[in-house]
């Protein structure tokens, strides 16, 4: 799970703020030697600001062992104010639907297999966290070789926008990557996700399972539900987003347009067209009903 967290909301997750900033100071300072400010083993800059978001991934102990910033370009930001040079041929925005990733990084401290673990769910929680907030684009500033094998290769597109410099003890370069549903997708196969990663701070965590006897389940194998008969195919990735909202829907339905809230797909969506007015406590940090009607995905048969 990937925790969003910001100056604002880190309260929530306890010392989440300052396991983080721990964190980029063994990533960056130690490991890569980056010459920035740190005090009491912890690395922070002039951009972590209030308007930061943090998405951070934390071990069972509450540990953070993964982390990347994003940042408005609306804002002053790394690649505008220190890195301008690393862009070739082109200006750089001030856009709201065009935000900064850097500080991306993964403790070395995990296995190897948790490690590409912990990347997967690092690289769609940022596809999540940009298609939730209308983002299109992340600028970024990595070495090239983890924009090949950790983006590119799950099906995400970059944009090289300048040629490589060294950076700390590592050759990087500067990149757009394009958020799309088609990438989230294309990613979660990739990376082998089932389900959404991205938690945000302060709101109610999207649950992995709902007990309900009442409401229809969907199984992740065979797609079909127990008491239901489908009238749409829903793809395998997708299927089970109406059973975690199970409890405030009486029905399924496939909307005219647009996509599920839930997991940003587009495949397929969740109309609430038969359900009662939404309730304050609306579980899952999405925005809440009404979404457009346009037919049932089921029927009972009894």
């Amino acid at each position: 799970m990937i925790d969003a967290i910001t100056l604002e909301t880190a309260h929530h997750l306890g010392d989440a703020l300052a396991s983080m900033h721990r964190l980029r100071h063994r990533v960056f300072v130690e490991r890569q030697k980056y010459q920035v400010p740190t005090y009491r083993s912890m690395e922070w800059d002039q951009f972590d600001t209030p308007a930061a978001v943090y998405l951070v991934w934390r071990d069972d102990d509450g540990e953070a062992r993964a982390v990347t910033r994003l940042i408005p370009t609306t804002l002053p930001y790394m690649i505008q104010e220190l890195w301008a040079d690393l862009v070739d041929g082109e200006s750089l925005p001030s856009d709201d639907t065009v935000w900064e990733a850097t500080r991306f990084g993964i403790d070395r401290g995990l296995s190897p297999d948790k490690r590409r673990e912990v990347l997967g769910e690092l690289v769609c929680g940022c596809l999540e966290f940009g298609l939730r907030n209308d983002i299109t684009e992340f600028l970024c500033v990595m070495p090239i070789q983890i924009i090949n094998g950790a983006i590119r290769a799950a099906g995400v597109t970059v944009d090289v926008l300048g040629e490589p410099r060294k950076l700390g003890g590592l050759p990087v370069v500067s990149g757009r990557v394009h958020i799309t549903r088609q990438a989230l997708l294309s990613a979660r196969r990739f990376y082998g996700l089932k389900h959404p990663v991205l938690n945000v701070a302060g709101e109610r965590p999207v649950p992995r399972s709902i007990t309900n006897p009442a409401a229809p389940r969907t199984s992740m194998t065979s797609g079909s539900r127990s008491n239901a008969t489908h009238s749409h195919a829903i793809e395998p990735e997708t299927a089970g987003c109406d059973q975690y909202i199970a409890p405030h829907l009486k029905a399924g339905t496939v909307p005219a347009g647009g996509s599920c809230g839930f997991c940003y797909l587009g495949h397929h969506a969740l109309s609430v067209a038969t359900v009662d007015e939404p309730k304050s406590d609306w579980p899952i940090p999405f925005p809440p009903p009404p979404y457009t009607h346009a037919g049932s995905v089921f029927t009972h048969d009894g």
